[in-house]
């Protein structure tokens, strides 16, 4: 066991799952799960990357690219370096974060990434602003401990100009930049879920690769089993990680599965 395992294995759930409790823990980290090995990975700067890397050995050919929840910019410029043909549609719910993108794509002139600002609802979770991180859309849920910003749910990201939208809907907007070979990559903090549990299988055969990062052990072993059962007869598991902290139950990790045939 790391001594980041042991110290976090002696940290209360109560307080680690509280904000303020790890802000006054970890001090100018503002509540980044220091007590995590993810941490290393993050400084680093090669999490991410190992995660883009996963992809291109998968994926040799890619016309174009899904990515929900394109936060700062970095994973879909990567996947526009990898494949340069292709078409790279980001989609991202906060405002906030859109406004920067927007400012990182000027600066890169790259005519073919494109920024599509949706939040994508089926009215089943709540959302906020993770203002503690880097300004990511994050559930709010009291099952899971985490109250401390639930004064900042959807309200704060409601924008009648640009409504809410089911994932199916999405894809209908996004149609004309979806070239032949299609990639999915979803990272936006657990709402995954939501699309998985509302929208019918068939429509992920829409992909020839989807890739997930998933943000516990359990929803990991759901979505193993999607692929392995529900999709298992057009999706081939490629890549699984364990989850950072996998005896706790808890911790990021990847998911890539590649269509058959």
């Amino acid at each position: 066991m790391s001594f980041i395992q042991f110290l976090y294995s002696h940290i209360p759930t109560s307080v680690v799952k509280k904000k303020k409790h790890r802000y006054v823990l970890f001090g100018i980290n503002k509540g980044v799960k220091i007590y995590s090995e993810l941490i290393f990975t993050q400084i680093l700067g090669v999490y991410e990357r190992e995660f883009v890397n996963r992809i291109r050995n998968n994926f040799k050919h890619i016309d174009s690219c899904l990515v929900l929840g394109m936060h700062n910019g970095y994973t879909a410029i990567e996947l526009s370096k990898i494949y340069p043909d292709a078409k790279v549609i980001g989609v991202e719910a906060n405002p906030n974060l859109c406004a920067d993108i927007e400012k990182t794509l000027d600066g890169l002139r790259n005519p073919n990434i494109f920024l599509v600002q949706k939040r994508i609802d089926y009215g089943v979770s709540k959302f906020r602003i993770d203002n503690d991180g880097q300004g990511m859309v994050a559930k709010v849920g009291v099952e899971s401990g985490d109250t401390d910003n639930q004064s900042s749910s959807d309200n704060s990201i409601n924008d009648p100009l640009n409504p809410p939208v089911k994932f199916s809907e999405l894809l209908k907007e996004c149609e004309p930049l979806l070239a032949s070979k299609k990639l999915l990559l979803m990272d936006i903090e657990g709402f995954e879920e939501d699309i998985f549990d509302n929208e019918q299988p068939e429509i992920f055969t829409l992909f020839d690769g989807i890739c997930i990062e998933y943000h516990s052990v359990e929803i990991k072993d759901k979505y193993v089993m999607l692929f392995e059962e529900t999709l298992g007869n057009s999706f081939k598991l490629v890549f699984c990680s364990d989850g950072s902290l996998p005896s706790r139950r808890e911790g990021n990790g990847h998911i890539i599965a590649s269509k058959l045939g």
